[in-house]
């Protein structure tokens, strides 16, 4: 059962990780004219899902599947952001975002 529940929660956070791909999206082409890049798009949604994946085999999706949406769409953000810092100050960038 566990299981059923991972796969459950890789389509909810693969969902939850479109959202935020596209928020993302629309925000970086008002404010920079950014074309739409499959490789970000598709790096947020993969991310979503193993989050979705994790959370889910271990309890989360007992909230509910909308709460879980929201929260999956705000661990996303969360995570990729931490992500990109780590790799801004391996790459030795001065400013991260």
């Amino acid at each position: 059962m566990p299981m059923m529940h991972a796969l459950k929660g890789v389509v909810i956070g693969a969902l939850a990780g479109v959202g935020y791909a596209i928020t993302g999206f629309f925000k970086a082409k008002a404010k920079n004219k950014e074309d739409f890049d499959y490789k970000k798009f598709a790096k947020t949604v993969a991310l979503g899902a193993v989050l979705g994946a994790v959370n889910y085999y271990l309890g989360l999706g007992m909230t509910g599947d909308d709460i879980a949406f929201l929260a999956l769409a705000g661990e996303t953000a969360v995570i990729e952001h931490v992500i990109k810092a780590i790799f801004a100050k391996i790459s030795g960038e001065s400013s991260v975002f």
